[in-house]
């Protein structure tokens, strides 16, 4: 799909993307600031690597509140 549009085009839509991925201005401008291709396909998976250790994280409170709420009912 993104090939209908033209280069301009193309580089807003990319960047609209990398915003709802949650990237920052600045590391936006970075990614826009290196050379198309494998530069840019490995800042892709570093910020994929650094959203899924966020998530990982974060998940671990819910858990850990489940297990307080889960062993303070088997005490009642």
């Amino acid at each position: 799909m993104i090939a209908l549009y033209d280069d301009l085009s193309q580089e807003r839509t990319l960047v609209r993307h990398l915003k709802d991925a949650g990237c920052a201005s600045d590391a936006i401008g970075r990614f826009t600031a290196r050379a198309k291709g494998n530069e840019r396909l490995k800042f892709l998976a570093e910020h994929r690597e650094r959203l899924l250790r966020k998530i990982h994280a974060d998940q671990k409170k819910p858990d850990t509140l489940d297990f307080l709420i889960f062993a303070m009912k088997r005490k009642v």
